[in-house]
């Protein structure tokens, strides 16, 4: 970031041009040397800022118009090689101020005219100062928005989960304010993917906050996840904090929230219906009559698979009556999961208590029925497998998720659902319009 000295040479790259007329003052010592037009046309707010009809003289919209008019960072080209500018008089100066330092969300601050004698009064402007009023994180988060407009790349802070949602709160209320959201969504929602698990595990420890944010935003990738983790945390979360769940992405919610109840519903059935496959009724033997007692030596060889069903639909009774399935706090996390693992229910030591009281049996007999145990608590993880499918793009395993990843959402879906949905910067963009006005 370039230094407050105003000499008018600036460069060729952002945040300074030679051929830019509008300094933009972000802090003592920050500052930008842009392009009046393309200001304008890539945000709302700078409309009513600068004056009908002033341009720069170059032809930067050859440059980066087409870019600002982008929906898809995919679809995004890169800026072609720009001819060295001639240098251009400054027409017109911004200064950042009514900044608020520990408010990220409302706290960006205002740009207002002023004029060159009257900042040249200011010497504060033209070095860095120590005390300056405007922590480095706002100065980097407006130069990351205004420099979205010239494709420049986003600079996050990476050092904690905590501030990558801070730097993508504050990008998005300069975006909101400046009107200019569609521009930045998804140069934002590429730049914060590319930090791979940093961004995962931040939408996992907040994803009411996340996905608030992606809907204004209009970064579906980011919502996708967001929403995922929100619905298979949702029986967890506390009244008030299922009260700091965006109004316009709760019915969404609670959509998903239901389909995962159905899914558990539709596990429990199976569940208490299920009879092992080695149990089912076979055919005839070859040459029988139905009139035979022909079933007595088959029910004899599989007396050891009946004695693990039976242990099986005890521990199945004893969970749903203790409601430690999906009625539970957890939503049957705990309960399900430890039918998915197999390795905390039906063990050695619960079998050794089973023969010490109930059923003693030779060590050989014992052998054998840990192995019917063994072998049908395989069979029963595939009732429950699909409550551990994974639609989210963190590694549950890797980073031990306890709750449940499950529940699908199509990228139709949301395309029908965003496509469906204002951009929070053309009510913006109307307020604006309509302060302005008054002001008028």
């Amino acid at each position: 970031m370039p230094t407050a000295t105003f000499t008018g040479e600036g460069g060729d790259i952002f945040p300074e041009f030679s051929d830019g007329n509008v300094v933009i003052i972000i802090a003592p010592g920050y500052y930008l040397k842009l392009h009046v037009d393309h200001l304008i046309r890539s945000a709302e707010r700078f409309k009513k800022l600068f004056a009908e009809g002033a341009t720069s003289t170059n032809q930067i919209d050859a440059v980066y118009g087409a870019l600002s008019k982008n929906t898809s960072f995919a679809k995004a080209p890169a800026p072609p090689p720009r001819k060295k500018a001639k240098k251009t008089e400054v027409t017109h100066y911004l200064v950042l101020g009514e900044v608020d330092e520990g408010d990220v969300q409302n706290g960006h601050g205002v740009l207002t005219p002023s004029t060159k004698d009257a900042i040249l009064k200011n010497p504060s402007l033209f070095s860095t100062n120590s005390n300056a009023k405007i922590e480095p994180r706002y100065v980097r988060l407006w130069f990351n928005v205004l420099g979205s407009f010239y494709n420049a790349p986003l600079k996050l802070d990476q050092a904690d989960l905590k501030p990558l949602l801070l730097d993508t709160i504050g990008m998005e209320a300069i975006a909101t304010w400046l009107g200019c959201v569609p521009v930045l969504s998804y140069r934002i929602e590429h730049a914060l993917f590319s930090k791979g698990d940093s961004l995962l595990r931040s939408i996992v420890n907040n994803p009411t906050a996340w996905i608030g944010l992606a809907w204004r935003l209009g970064a579906k990738d980011i919502y996708k996840e967001a929403l995922i983790h929100l619905a298979g945390m949702f029986c967890k979360l506390k009244a008030q904090e299922r009260a700091l769940i965006p109004a316009e992405v709760l019915p969404k919610v609670e959509e998903k929230v239901a389909l995962l109840e159905q899914f558990k519903a539709n596990v429990d059935f199976r569940l208490a219906t299920w009879l092992s496959p080695d149990l089912k009724p076979s055919g005839l033997p070859s040459g029988a009559s139905s009139g035979q007692d022909h079933g007595r030596m088959a029910y004899a060889d599989n007396i050891y698979t009946w004695i693990a069903q039976h242990l099986f639909d005890h521990f199945l009774k004893f969970a749903f009556q203790n409601g430690d399935n999906r009625g539970a706090a957890d939503g049957g996390y705990e309960f399900y999961n430890c039918v998915y693992r197999g390795s905390t229910y039906l063990t050695k030591a619960d079998l050794d208590r089973f023969h010490s009281g109930d059923c003693p049996m030779t060590p050989k007999g014992q052998r054998v029925l840990f192995n019917a145990v063994t072998d049908l608590k395989i069979q029963a993880k595939g009732l429950v497998r699909p409550l551990f499918t994974n639609s989210a793009r963190i590694d549950r395993e890797k980073e031990g998720l306890r709750h449940f990843t499950c529940v699908p959402v199509s990228d139709e879906e949301l395309d029908r659902l965003f496509a469906a949905k204002e951009w929070t910067t053309e009510g913006s963009a109307a307020e604006t319009n309509e302060e302005t006005s008054e002001t008028e």
